[in-house]
């Protein structure tokens, strides 16, 4: 096993297998969530297995009981206009780097994955999960819409409509609800996720590499294309991120209540 030293180790382990890079989330702590910091140590640990003509596939996974928790709500508060939106933007330069890899990037996720977790599992080509695995959306619990493209990821996984329903209303899948759904491609022991999300990462690289990206571009058309979505989320999102609504749902997550929604 071989340690790339480069990406900053508190949080992002990137480790080489076998022709594989596994880029691990590495703030269990905080339960991995998506700060700007760990949001560009994922970025930089992409850029750099795609940069290596030894790497033939990417596997993401995490360290501790959640693969990531999401957002990180405690940087969302007190923002400008013009912050709410840089920050959605620079958040952008993440689901499209994982999109637009050159080499196949499988999620193996293990416990929590939540809110920004779940579009940065389902932007993978592929997610394996293990038994313990749970999905939570969090973002209706705040006041906030889906971000990180997850309309347009987890659409492609389930279909629009049970996307559109599962984010209107909220959701909270174990791991065989998530199966059953069809959000990920394959359910293993617990445990076993990153062992079987390297298996199907090798597989992906031996591949012919024109059927991996003809097939990666149709799908990228269906049913919309993904800057699409994003450029729908800079024009909402940073509004959402200056709602007294989202105080409100910080502080009621925070005091373990329910929310008390105002629209404003």
């Amino acid at each position: 096993m071989k340690l790339d030293t480069k990406i900053k180790p508190t949080l992002v382990h990137a480790e080489t297998r076998g022709g594989l890079r596994v880029i691990r989330l590495s703030d269990p702590e905080r339960r991995n969530a998506l700060s700007a910091e760990m949001r560009a140590a994922i970025e930089a640990a992409l850029a750099a297995a795609n940069a290596d003509p030894a790497i033939a596939g990417i596997v993401l996974a995490a360290e501790g009981r959640a693969f990531c928790a999401g957002g990180d709500l405690g940087t969302m508060e007190g923002m400008t206009a013009a912050e709410a939106e840089a920050r959605i933007r620079d958040a952008h330069r993440l689901p499209r780097a994982i999109h637009a890899s050159p080499k196949p990037v499988v999620a193996a996720v293990e416990g929590i994955c939540a809110g920004a977790g779940l579009a940065l599992a389902s932007i993978c080509d592929l997610m394996v999960i293990g038994a313990g695995a749970r999905f939570v959306t969090a973002f209706e619990k705040v006041g906030l819409m889906p971000d990180l493209g997850a309309c347009w990821s987890v659409a492609q996984r389930i279909g629009p409509q049970a996307a559109r329903r599962l984010f209107l209303l909220g959701g909270d899948l174990d791991a065989h609800d998530a199966a059953a759904l069809g959000l990920c491609d394959l359910l293993v022991a617990e445990g076993a996720a990153e062992t079987e999300a390297e298996a199907l990462a090798l597989r992906l690289a031996r591949s012919a590499p024109g059927t991996r990206s003809a097939v990666r571009a149709l799908f990228a058309a269906l049913p919309a294309r993904l800057d699409d979505v994003l450029a729908a989320e800079a024009a909402t999102q940073p509004r959402l991120y200056l709602s007294e609504d989202l105080r409100e749902g910080i502080a009621a997550f925070r005091a373990r209540r329910d929310p008390v929604w105002t629209g404003r």
